[in-house]
């Protein structure tokens, strides 16, 4: 292998701070699309889906409890397993990855070529992607939840045309309404910005923030 299980292991609890820090806190609203026909997918990232993302397996934990070992650094090498070839393509992938919030290019549907793969949305670049499906806990729900992290280009796995991410929003989760800007496209204002009606009723502009 490619990634010795220690080296994995440090991968595993650095990226496990990340998630716990910048993404399961808050919702983010990827908006995508031209400025003619905008869509927009809502994400959340829950603490049993982080397991997904790393291609390993934890026979003696749960996917919660291994979230928890790794953020508490309880997680020792006898607590997990690669899955197979694609474990290590997955963790070296993955700590860009979880920057998806600021560093995402394009959003895709899944072409379904791949048969061991199940994942519907795929959102990256041409280095990575990570897929999203609903949440199943929710039946009818809005959100979308990641189920996989792929060292591929996008656009080999999904159906052309892809669609260009044009800002991302973010909110807390109890927070109603999305209140801080987290990227957004060159050459595009918030002010200029056009939005259907339906996504802009998400957003609170008037208290909205910015990295930049």
């Amino acid at each position: 292998p490619m990634i010795k299980k220690e080296d994995a292991l440090a991968i595993l609890l650095r990226c496990a701070k990340t998630y716990d820090q910048t993404l399961r806190p808050y919702n983010f609203l990827f908006v995508f699309g031209s400025q003619a026909q905008t869509e927009c997918i809502q994400i959340k990232f829950p603490r049993q889906n982080f397991r997904h993302l790393t291609g390993v397996d934890s026979p003696r934990l749960t996917a919660t409890q291994f979230y928890n070992a790794c953020v508490n650094k309880r997680l020792s090498l006898n607590d997990f397993q690669f899955h197979d070839e694609t474990t290590e393509l997955k963790l070296v992938v993955l700590p860009t990855l979880l920057r998806l919030p600021k560093s995402s290019k394009m959003v895709g549907t899944y072409a379904g070529h791949q048969l061991f793969l199940s994942t519907e949305t795929l959102i990256g670049g041409t280095n990575a992607c990570m897929g999203f499906i609903p949440d199943s806990n929710y039946p009818g729900a809005t959100f979308s939840v990641p189920n996989t992290a792929l060292n591929l280009d996008i656009r080999d796995i999904t159906i052309a045309p892809q669609k260009q991410v044009v800002a991302v929003f973010r909110k807390f989760r109890t927070d109603l309404k999305y209140n801080h800007l987290c990227m957004i496209n060159r050459g595009i204002t918030i002010e200029t910005l056009k939005l259907p009606e339906v996504i802009h009723s998400y957003i609170d502009f008037d208290t909205l923030t910015s990295d930049f």
